[in-house]
Protein backbone atom coordinates (compact mmCIF):
# COMPACT_ATOMS: atom_id res chain seq x y z
CA UNK A 1 0.00 0.00 0.00
CA UNK A 2 1.69 3.20 -1.68
CA UNK A 3 2.25 7.04 -0.45
CA UNK A 4 4.47 9.62 0.24
CA UNK A 5 3.08 10.36 4.06
CA UNK A 6 -0.33 9.52 6.10
CA UNK A 7 -2.25 12.30 4.09
CA UNK A 8 -1.18 11.06 0.79
CA UNK A 9 -1.65 7.42 0.65
CA UNK A 10 -3.48 4.93 -0.91
CA UNK A 11 -6.36 3.54 1.46
CA UNK A 12 -7.53 -0.61 1.33
CA UNK A 13 -10.97 -1.40 3.69
CA UNK A 14 -11.71 -4.21 4.74
CA UNK A 15 -15.34 -4.21 5.21
CA UNK A 16 -16.39 -8.04 5.22
CA UNK A 17 -14.57 -11.18 5.29
CA UNK A 18 -11.43 -12.54 5.28
CA UNK A 19 -8.15 -11.16 3.69
CA UNK A 20 -4.94 -13.77 3.73
CA UNK A 21 -1.39 -12.29 3.24
CA UNK A 22 1.01 -14.52 2.07
CA UNK A 23 3.81 -12.32 1.42
CA UNK A 24 5.32 -9.12 3.28
CA UNK A 25 2.62 -6.60 4.57
CA UNK A 26 3.66 -2.99 4.04
CA UNK A 27 1.35 -0.34 5.87
CA UNK A 28 3.99 2.28 6.31
CA UNK A 29 1.17 5.30 5.76
CA UNK A 30 -1.40 3.58 7.67
CA UNK A 31 -3.60 2.79 4.85
CA UNK A 32 -4.88 -0.24 5.71
CA UNK A 33 -8.78 -0.18 7.37
CA UNK A 34 -10.15 -3.12 8.66
CA UNK A 35 -13.82 -3.13 9.68
CA UNK A 36 -15.34 -4.89 13.02
CA UNK A 37 -16.39 -8.99 11.80
CA UNK A 38 -13.29 -9.26 9.64
CA UNK A 39 -10.26 -11.45 9.81
CA UNK A 40 -6.73 -10.65 8.82
CA UNK A 41 -4.70 -13.51 8.48
CA UNK A 42 -1.05 -13.73 8.07
CA UNK A 43 -0.62 -17.17 6.28
CA UNK A 44 2.54 -17.29 4.51
CA UNK A 45 5.69 -18.80 6.53
CA UNK A 46 8.45 -15.65 7.37
CA UNK A 47 6.79 -12.48 6.66
CA UNK A 48 7.18 -9.04 7.86
CA UNK A 49 4.48 -6.84 8.92
CA UNK A 50 4.22 -3.08 9.34
CA UNK A 51 2.16 -1.54 12.55
CA UNK A 52 -1.80 -0.85 12.10
CA UNK A 53 -4.58 -1.04 13.74
CA UNK A 54 -6.33 -4.51 13.21
CA UNK A 55 -9.64 -5.68 14.58
CA UNK A 56 -8.90 -9.42 14.46
CA UNK A 57 -5.39 -11.30 13.55
CA UNK A 58 -4.85 -14.54 12.52
CA UNK A 59 -1.67 -16.32 12.58
CA UNK A 60 -1.20 -19.55 10.67
CA UNK A 61 1.46 -21.19 7.53
CA UNK A 62 4.46 -20.81 10.56
CA UNK A 63 7.81 -19.18 10.46
CA UNK A 64 8.35 -15.85 12.00
CA UNK A 65 6.20 -12.72 11.54
CA UNK A 66 7.73 -10.04 12.31
CA UNK A 67 6.58 -6.41 13.26
CA UNK A 68 8.35 -3.81 11.86
CA UNK A 69 8.23 -0.73 9.48
CA UNK A 70 9.81 -1.89 6.18
CA UNK A 71 12.10 0.78 4.24
CA UNK A 72 14.31 0.34 1.51
CA UNK A 73 12.59 -2.88 -0.17
CA UNK A 74 15.22 -4.36 -2.13
CA UNK A 75 15.99 -7.68 -3.10
CA UNK A 76 16.10 -9.41 -0.12
CA UNK A 77 17.19 -6.33 2.45
CA UNK A 78 14.09 -5.36 4.25
CA UNK A 79 15.96 -3.01 7.26
CA UNK A 80 13.02 -2.55 10.09
CA UNK A 81 12.08 0.76 12.17
CA UNK A 82 9.12 1.11 14.35
CA UNK A 83 6.00 -0.66 14.12
CA UNK A 84 3.04 -0.78 16.51
CA UNK A 85 0.51 -2.96 16.09
CA UNK A 86 -3.13 -2.08 17.89
CA UNK A 87 -6.11 -5.12 18.48
CA UNK A 88 -9.15 -4.30 19.47
CA UNK A 89 -10.52 -7.77 19.04
CA UNK A 90 -8.25 -11.11 19.22
CA UNK A 91 -4.76 -12.25 18.03
CA UNK A 92 -5.13 -15.82 17.43
CA UNK A 93 -2.52 -18.92 16.81
CA UNK A 94 -4.48 -21.18 14.67
CA UNK A 95 -2.29 -24.25 16.01
CA UNK A 96 -4.44 -28.04 14.82
CA UNK A 97 -6.17 -28.99 17.49
CA UNK A 98 -5.66 -26.49 20.22
CA UNK A 99 -7.39 -23.06 18.82
CA UNK A 100 -9.60 -24.57 16.28
CA UNK A 101 -11.53 -26.27 19.07
CA UNK A 102 -11.55 -22.86 21.38
CA UNK A 103 -15.27 -22.09 23.21
CA UNK A 104 -14.64 -18.31 21.66
CA UNK A 105 -17.55 -18.08 18.96
CA UNK A 106 -14.93 -15.95 17.47
CA UNK A 107 -12.03 -18.55 17.09
CA UNK A 108 -14.01 -20.24 14.06
CA UNK A 109 -12.18 -19.69 11.14
CA UNK A 110 -13.39 -21.98 8.05
CA UNK A 111 -11.01 -20.27 5.57
CA UNK A 112 -7.88 -21.67 6.71
CA UNK A 113 -6.15 -24.85 6.57
CA UNK A 114 -4.92 -25.71 10.08
CA UNK A 115 -2.36 -28.43 9.27
CA UNK A 116 0.95 -26.90 10.38
CA UNK A 117 1.75 -24.93 13.25
CA UNK A 118 0.85 -21.17 13.57
CA UNK A 119 4.20 -19.48 13.36
CA UNK A 120 5.49 -16.81 16.20
CA UNK A 121 4.37 -12.78 16.37
CA UNK A 122 7.64 -11.42 17.48
CA UNK A 123 8.34 -7.63 17.90
CA UNK A 124 11.63 -6.12 18.67
CA UNK A 125 12.06 -6.08 22.47
CA UNK A 126 15.14 -3.35 22.10
CA UNK A 127 12.51 -0.75 21.17
CA UNK A 128 9.42 -1.53 23.26
CA UNK A 129 7.67 1.85 23.33
CA UNK A 130 7.89 2.02 19.52
CA UNK A 131 7.43 -2.02 18.87
CA UNK A 132 4.79 -3.63 20.01
CA UNK A 133 1.28 -5.22 20.36
CA UNK A 134 -1.43 -3.47 21.76
CA UNK A 135 -4.44 -5.25 23.21
CA UNK A 136 -7.57 -2.94 23.43
CA UNK A 137 -9.52 -1.97 26.69
CA UNK A 138 -13.17 -3.77 27.05
CA UNK A 139 -15.52 -2.58 24.46
CA UNK A 140 -18.24 -3.47 21.80
CA UNK A 141 -15.78 -4.95 19.39
CA UNK A 142 -14.66 -7.20 22.01
CA UNK A 143 -18.11 -8.46 23.69
CA UNK A 144 -16.60 -6.15 26.37
CA UNK A 145 -13.81 -8.55 27.70
CA UNK A 146 -10.97 -6.85 26.12
CA UNK A 147 -8.81 -7.78 23.40
CA UNK A 148 -7.66 -11.37 23.64
CA UNK A 149 -4.70 -13.54 22.84
CA UNK A 150 -5.50 -17.18 21.79
CA UNK A 151 -3.96 -20.45 21.46
CA UNK A 152 -0.07 -19.60 22.52
CA UNK A 153 1.77 -22.82 22.70
CA UNK A 154 5.31 -23.35 22.91
CA UNK A 155 5.37 -23.83 18.82
CA UNK A 156 2.91 -20.81 18.31
CA UNK A 157 3.13 -17.54 20.40
CA UNK A 158 3.76 -13.93 20.87
CA UNK A 159 8.12 -13.48 21.12
CA UNK A 160 8.17 -9.85 22.36
CA UNK A 161 6.85 -7.13 23.46
CA UNK A 162 2.91 -6.79 24.61
CA UNK A 163 0.90 -4.02 26.56
CA UNK A 164 -2.75 -3.69 27.65
CA UNK A 165 -4.63 -1.58 30.13
CA UNK A 166 -7.61 -2.14 32.06
CA UNK A 167 -9.59 0.87 33.18
CA UNK A 168 -11.84 1.00 36.40
CA UNK A 169 -10.83 -2.50 37.76
CA UNK A 170 -13.05 -3.61 40.46
CA UNK A 171 -12.59 -5.83 43.70
CA UNK A 172 -13.27 -9.60 43.97
CA UNK A 173 -13.61 -9.93 40.06
CA UNK A 174 -11.09 -12.03 38.58
CA UNK A 175 -9.21 -10.17 35.33
CA UNK A 176 -7.04 -12.33 32.91
CA UNK A 177 -6.26 -9.13 31.10
CA UNK A 178 -6.40 -9.97 27.30
CA UNK A 179 -5.26 -13.58 27.78
CA UNK A 180 -1.61 -12.66 28.13
CA UNK A 181 -0.99 -14.86 30.92
CA UNK A 182 -1.34 -13.16 34.67
CA UNK A 183 -4.28 -13.56 36.50
CA UNK A 184 -5.54 -10.61 39.18
CA UNK A 185 -8.08 -10.98 41.46
CA UNK A 186 -7.70 -7.87 43.88
CA UNK A 187 -9.48 -8.11 47.60
CA UNK A 188 -10.90 -6.01 50.25
CA UNK A 189 -11.68 -2.74 50.47
CA UNK A 190 -9.50 -0.96 48.14
CA UNK A 191 -9.76 -1.38 44.40
CA UNK A 192 -6.87 -0.91 42.10
CA UNK A 193 -8.54 1.84 39.53
CA UNK A 194 -6.94 1.30 36.25
CA UNK A 195 -4.25 -1.23 35.90
CA UNK A 196 -1.49 -1.17 33.15
CA UNK A 197 0.22 -4.82 32.27
CA UNK A 198 3.11 -5.80 29.77
CA UNK A 199 4.23 -8.79 28.78
CA UNK A 200 8.05 -9.48 27.87
CA UNK A 201 8.45 -13.36 26.60
CA UNK A 202 12.51 -12.11 25.47
CA UNK A 203 13.97 -11.69 27.87
CA UNK A 204 14.75 -13.36 31.25
CA UNK A 205 16.40 -11.98 34.59
CA UNK A 206 20.34 -13.14 35.33
CA UNK A 207 21.73 -10.86 38.09
CA UNK A 208 24.25 -13.43 39.23
CA UNK A 209 25.87 -16.77 37.95
CA UNK A 210 22.98 -19.63 38.73
CA UNK A 211 20.58 -17.51 39.85
CA UNK A 212 18.14 -16.56 36.81
CA UNK A 213 14.42 -16.01 36.39
CA UNK A 214 12.43 -17.44 33.51
CA UNK A 215 12.22 -16.03 29.66
CA UNK A 216 8.81 -14.17 30.84
CA UNK A 217 8.76 -10.58 32.69
CA UNK A 218 5.29 -9.25 33.55
CA UNK A 219 5.07 -5.43 34.65
CA UNK A 220 1.64 -4.59 36.61
CA UNK A 221 1.08 -0.70 37.33
CA UNK A 222 -2.33 -0.33 39.09
CA UNK A 223 -3.27 3.47 39.32
CA UNK A 224 -4.14 3.65 42.81
CA UNK A 225 -1.33 1.40 44.42
CA UNK A 226 -1.92 2.55 48.08
CA UNK A 227 -5.13 4.00 48.19
CA UNK A 228 -6.52 3.88 51.83
CA UNK A 229 -4.69 2.12 54.64
CA UNK A 230 -3.61 -1.14 54.05
CA UNK A 231 -2.92 -1.10 50.04
CA UNK A 232 -3.77 -3.44 47.66
CA UNK A 233 -4.23 -7.34 48.21
CA UNK A 234 -4.61 -9.45 45.45
CA UNK A 235 -4.54 -13.40 44.31
CA UNK A 236 -2.04 -13.43 41.79
CA UNK A 237 -1.90 -16.75 39.07
CA UNK A 238 1.49 -16.98 36.65
CA UNK A 239 0.69 -18.85 33.81
CA UNK A 240 3.75 -20.09 31.63
CA UNK A 241 5.11 -21.97 28.70
CA UNK A 242 7.48 -24.37 29.62
CA UNK A 243 10.00 -23.55 26.47
CA UNK A 244 10.66 -20.50 28.63
CA UNK A 245 11.59 -22.31 31.76
CA UNK A 246 14.81 -23.35 29.66
CA UNK A 247 17.87 -21.53 27.85
CA UNK A 248 18.45 -19.59 30.66
CA UNK A 249 21.27 -17.46 32.39
CA UNK A 250 22.86 -16.75 28.64
CA UNK A 251 25.25 -13.68 29.02
CA UNK A 252 22.90 -10.74 28.88
CA UNK A 253 19.07 -10.68 29.26
CA UNK A 254 18.24 -12.01 25.31
CA UNK A 255 20.82 -14.16 24.57
CA UNK A 256 19.95 -18.03 25.52
CA UNK A 257 22.28 -19.83 27.78
CA UNK A 258 22.52 -23.37 29.16
CA UNK A 259 20.35 -23.00 32.38
CA UNK A 260 16.92 -24.45 33.32
CA UNK A 261 14.76 -24.35 36.03
CA UNK A 262 12.45 -27.71 37.30
CA UNK A 263 8.96 -26.29 37.33
CA UNK A 264 8.50 -28.32 40.32
CA UNK A 265 10.60 -25.24 41.76
CA UNK A 266 9.43 -22.36 40.32
CA UNK A 267 8.41 -19.72 42.38
CA UNK A 268 7.51 -15.98 41.96
CA UNK A 269 9.51 -12.72 42.25
CA UNK A 270 8.82 -9.02 42.51
CA UNK A 271 11.24 -6.52 41.10
CA UNK A 272 10.65 -2.51 42.07
CA UNK A 273 13.81 -1.07 40.46
CA UNK A 274 13.52 -3.19 36.70
CA UNK A 275 15.52 -5.79 38.10
CA UNK A 276 18.27 -4.87 39.98
CA UNK A 277 17.16 -6.14 43.14
CA UNK A 278 14.23 -8.78 43.90
CA UNK A 279 12.09 -9.55 46.60
CA UNK A 280 10.54 -13.23 47.06
CA UNK A 281 6.31 -13.15 46.76
CA UNK A 282 6.40 -16.99 46.74
CA UNK A 283 3.61 -19.55 46.29
CA UNK A 284 0.52 -21.72 47.34
CA UNK A 285 1.21 -24.92 47.24
CA UNK A 286 2.87 -26.84 44.73
CA UNK A 287 3.47 -25.80 40.85
CA UNK A 288 0.22 -26.98 38.86
CA UNK A 289 2.61 -28.33 35.94
CA UNK A 290 -1.06 -29.71 34.22
CA UNK A 291 -2.10 -25.95 33.71
CA UNK A 292 1.54 -24.25 33.79
CA UNK A 293 0.38 -21.91 36.74
CA UNK A 294 1.92 -20.65 39.80
CA UNK A 295 -0.17 -19.14 41.97
CA UNK A 296 -0.12 -16.79 45.43
CA UNK A 297 -2.81 -15.27 47.68
CA UNK A 298 -1.87 -12.43 49.81
CA UNK A 299 0.40 -10.46 46.55
CA UNK A 300 0.67 -6.77 48.04
CA UNK A 301 3.53 -5.58 45.70
CA UNK A 302 2.77 -4.62 42.28
CA UNK A 303 5.81 -4.18 39.75
CA UNK A 304 8.23 -6.30 37.74
CA UNK A 305 7.09 -9.86 38.28
CA UNK A 306 8.75 -12.97 37.45
CA UNK A 307 9.21 -17.02 38.20
CA UNK A 308 12.56 -18.36 39.55
CA UNK A 309 13.96 -21.09 41.50
CA UNK A 310 13.24 -21.56 45.06
CA UNK A 311 16.04 -23.76 45.26
CA UNK A 312 18.30 -21.24 43.75
CA UNK A 313 16.56 -17.95 44.38
CA UNK A 314 17.02 -14.70 42.87
CA UNK A 315 19.64 -13.58 45.46
CA UNK A 316 20.18 -11.40 48.74
CA UNK A 317 20.29 -7.76 47.78
CA UNK A 318 22.56 -5.24 49.63
CA UNK A 319 21.62 -2.28 48.27
CA UNK A 320 23.29 -0.11 51.17
CA UNK A 321 26.48 -0.36 53.10
CA UNK A 322 28.35 2.14 55.24
CA UNK A 323 31.10 2.71 57.72
CA UNK A 324 31.37 5.68 59.88
CA UNK A 325 33.74 6.50 62.61
CA UNK A 326 31.82 7.34 65.76
CA UNK A 327 34.53 8.29 68.60
CA UNK A 328 36.52 5.92 68.98
CA UNK A 329 34.13 2.99 67.84
CA UNK A 330 33.02 2.77 63.98
CA UNK A 331 29.18 2.00 62.87
CA UNK A 332 28.65 -0.12 60.39
CA UNK A 333 24.75 0.40 58.67
CA UNK A 334 23.75 -2.34 55.66
CA UNK A 335 20.48 -2.54 54.44
CA UNK A 336 19.10 -5.84 52.27
CA UNK A 337 16.34 -5.62 49.64
CA UNK A 338 14.98 -9.09 50.58
CA UNK A 339 16.69 -12.41 51.72
CA UNK A 340 16.09 -15.88 50.88
CA UNK A 341 17.39 -18.77 52.51
CA UNK A 342 20.36 -16.23 53.89
CA UNK A 343 22.19 -17.35 57.77
CA UNK A 344 23.58 -13.89 58.13
CA UNK A 345 26.48 -11.69 57.84
CA UNK A 346 30.15 -12.23 58.92
CA UNK A 347 31.47 -8.48 59.60
CA UNK A 348 35.10 -8.57 58.65
CA UNK A 349 38.12 -5.86 59.38
CA UNK A 350 41.55 -5.54 57.46
CA UNK A 351 44.22 -2.81 57.89
CA UNK A 352 45.88 -3.10 54.55
CA UNK A 353 42.44 -3.77 52.36
CA UNK A 354 43.90 -7.21 51.71
CA UNK A 355 43.78 -9.70 54.51
CA UNK A 356 40.05 -9.64 56.40
CA UNK A 357 39.77 -11.10 59.99
CA UNK A 358 36.27 -11.91 61.55
CA UNK A 359 34.98 -9.13 63.98
CA UNK A 360 31.91 -11.04 64.40
CA UNK A 361 28.90 -12.92 62.86
CA UNK A 362 25.43 -10.96 62.73
CA UNK A 363 22.54 -13.38 62.25
CA UNK A 364 19.77 -12.93 59.60
CA UNK A 365 16.38 -11.16 60.98
CA UNK A 366 14.11 -13.26 58.64
CA UNK A 367 16.27 -16.13 56.57
CA UNK A 368 13.20 -15.37 53.61
CA UNK A 369 12.27 -11.87 53.65
CA UNK A 370 10.66 -9.93 50.96
CA UNK A 371 10.88 -6.40 52.86
CA UNK A 372 13.47 -4.04 53.47
CA UNK A 373 15.73 -5.07 56.45
CA UNK A 374 18.56 -2.84 58.33
CA UNK A 375 21.35 -4.34 60.23
CA UNK A 376 23.71 -2.73 62.28
CA UNK A 377 26.95 -3.45 64.28
CA UNK A 378 29.43 -1.37 66.43
CA UNK A 379 33.72 -2.65 66.32
CA UNK A 380 35.01 -1.42 69.32
CA UNK A 381 37.81 -2.98 69.36
CA UNK A 382 40.44 -0.70 71.13
CA UNK A 383 44.01 0.73 69.45
CA UNK A 384 42.11 1.73 66.40
CA UNK A 385 44.68 3.58 63.89
CA UNK A 386 45.32 4.65 60.56
CA UNK A 387 42.51 3.30 57.79
CA UNK A 388 40.16 0.62 59.06
CA UNK A 389 38.93 -1.81 55.68
CA UNK A 390 35.41 -3.53 56.38
CA UNK A 391 32.92 -5.58 54.31
CA UNK A 392 30.36 -8.23 54.87
CA UNK A 393 30.34 -12.01 53.75
CA UNK A 394 26.28 -13.10 53.63
CA UNK A 395 26.68 -16.25 53.93
CA UNK A 396 23.54 -18.84 52.92
CA UNK A 397 21.92 -21.22 55.09
CA UNK A 398 23.61 -24.36 52.76
CA UNK A 399 27.00 -22.30 52.90
CA UNK A 400 27.27 -20.75 49.81
CA UNK A 401 28.95 -17.46 50.48
CA UNK A 402 29.19 -13.92 48.64
CA UNK A 403 30.70 -10.58 49.52
CA UNK A 404 29.91 -7.20 49.83
CA UNK A 405 32.21 -3.84 48.25
CA UNK A 406 34.77 -2.70 51.60
CA UNK A 407 34.46 0.60 53.14
CA UNK A 408 37.37 2.14 54.64
CA UNK A 409 36.86 4.61 58.47
CA UNK A 410 39.84 6.80 58.96
CA UNK A 411 41.46 6.98 62.80
CA UNK A 412 44.11 9.44 62.24
CA UNK A 413 43.52 12.10 64.17
CA UNK A 414 41.26 13.17 66.75
CA UNK A 415 37.81 11.51 67.34
CA UNK A 416 34.64 13.04 65.94
CA UNK A 417 31.12 12.30 65.66
CA UNK A 418 29.56 11.98 62.01
CA UNK A 419 26.01 11.13 60.61
CA UNK A 420 26.16 8.54 57.60
CA UNK A 421 23.76 9.29 54.67
CA UNK A 422 22.33 6.49 52.59
CA UNK A 423 19.86 6.64 50.11
CA UNK A 424 17.27 3.55 49.22
CA UNK A 425 16.63 2.08 47.04
CA UNK A 426 19.05 3.53 44.95
CA UNK A 427 18.29 3.93 41.41
CA UNK A 428 14.96 5.29 43.07
CA UNK A 429 11.45 5.32 41.35
CA UNK A 430 8.67 7.11 43.00
CA UNK A 431 10.36 7.00 46.39
CA UNK A 432 13.81 7.89 47.75
CA UNK A 433 14.38 7.04 51.90
CA UNK A 434 17.15 7.94 53.80
CA UNK A 435 18.80 5.93 56.35
CA UNK A 436 20.39 8.23 59.24
CA UNK A 437 23.17 6.98 61.88
CA UNK A 438 20.37 6.64 64.47
CA UNK A 439 23.12 6.95 67.43
CA UNK A 440 24.21 10.59 66.08
CA UNK A 441 21.09 12.46 64.71
CA UNK A 442 17.68 12.52 67.33
CA UNK A 443 14.06 13.52 65.97
CA UNK A 444 13.37 16.39 64.60
CA UNK A 445 12.76 18.65 60.82
CA UNK A 446 14.94 17.85 58.17
CA UNK A 447 15.14 20.05 54.88
CA UNK A 448 16.09 17.94 52.02
CA UNK A 449 16.88 19.07 48.66
CA UNK A 450 17.54 17.13 45.30
CA UNK A 451 20.01 18.67 43.45
CA UNK A 452 20.21 17.92 39.23
CA UNK A 453 23.87 17.65 37.32
CA UNK A 454 23.80 21.57 36.61
CA UNK A 455 23.14 22.99 40.16
CA UNK A 456 19.92 23.21 39.59
CA UNK A 457 17.41 22.65 42.34
CA UNK A 458 14.41 20.23 41.70
CA UNK A 459 12.59 18.80 44.84
CA UNK A 460 12.71 20.93 48.20
CA UNK A 461 11.13 19.59 51.18
CA UNK A 462 11.05 19.82 54.66
CA UNK A 463 10.77 16.40 56.20
CA UNK A 464 10.23 15.00 60.66
CA UNK A 465 13.22 12.52 60.87
CA UNK A 466 11.05 9.49 62.39
CA UNK A 467 13.45 6.54 63.62
CA UNK A 468 16.56 8.11 61.67
CA UNK A 469 14.50 7.77 58.48
CA UNK A 470 13.40 10.96 55.93
CA UNK A 471 11.54 9.52 53.64
CA UNK A 472 10.87 11.38 50.01
CA UNK A 473 7.96 10.75 47.81
CA UNK A 474 5.88 11.56 44.45
CA UNK A 475 9.32 11.68 42.73
CA UNK A 476 7.54 10.57 39.20
CA UNK A 477 7.63 13.70 37.49
CA UNK A 478 11.69 13.76 37.70
CA UNK A 479 13.75 12.92 34.72
CA UNK A 480 16.19 9.74 34.71
CA UNK A 481 19.71 10.44 35.66
CA UNK A 482 21.87 11.42 38.68
CA UNK A 483 21.09 13.99 41.05
CA UNK A 484 22.67 14.61 44.43
CA UNK A 485 20.39 14.56 47.76
CA UNK A 486 20.81 17.37 50.51
CA UNK A 487 19.87 16.64 53.63
CA UNK A 488 20.08 19.54 56.80
CA UNK A 489 19.66 17.50 59.52
CA UNK A 490 17.98 18.66 62.65
CA UNK A 491 21.41 19.10 64.61
CA UNK A 492 22.32 21.29 61.71
CA UNK A 493 24.86 19.32 60.20
CA UNK A 494 24.59 18.21 56.17
CA UNK A 495 24.83 14.90 54.46
CA UNK A 496 24.98 14.56 50.61
CA UNK A 497 24.88 10.98 48.86
CA UNK A 498 24.66 10.75 44.85
CA UNK A 499 21.19 8.82 43.99
CA UNK A 500 20.04 7.72 40.66
CA UNK A 501 16.42 8.26 38.98
CA UNK A 502 15.45 4.74 37.00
Amino acid sequence: MGGSSQASRSIARLVVGQLQVFGDFVNTYDSFIQRENTITEFAGGDQNITGGTFTRVDISGGGTKTLGTLTGLTGDTKPKTSGVMNVSESINFLTPGVYAAAANPLAVNPFTNLANNAGILSTDITSPSANRIVLADRGATNLNNGAQLNGETDNAFLFGFVVTTRQGVKTNENRTYGNIGIELNFMGANAPGNVDVTRNTVESYSPLAGRFGIRRIFGVRPSDAATNSGGLNATLVFHYRNSETVNLNGPNTQTPGTGSIPEERLTIFVSQNSGNTFRLVGRDGPVDEVKNTVTRTGVTTFATLTLGDIDNPLPVKLVAFTATRTGNAALLNWTTASEQDNAGFEVQVSTDGTAFRKLAFVASQNANSAQKTNYTYTDQEEGKTGTRYYRLKQVDTDGTESFSPVRTTSFNGAASVATTLAGYPNPFTNKLEFNLDATAVGDGMAHVQLIDMTGRIVREQKLQVINATLTLTDLDGLRSGLYLAKVTLPNGTTQKVRVQKQ
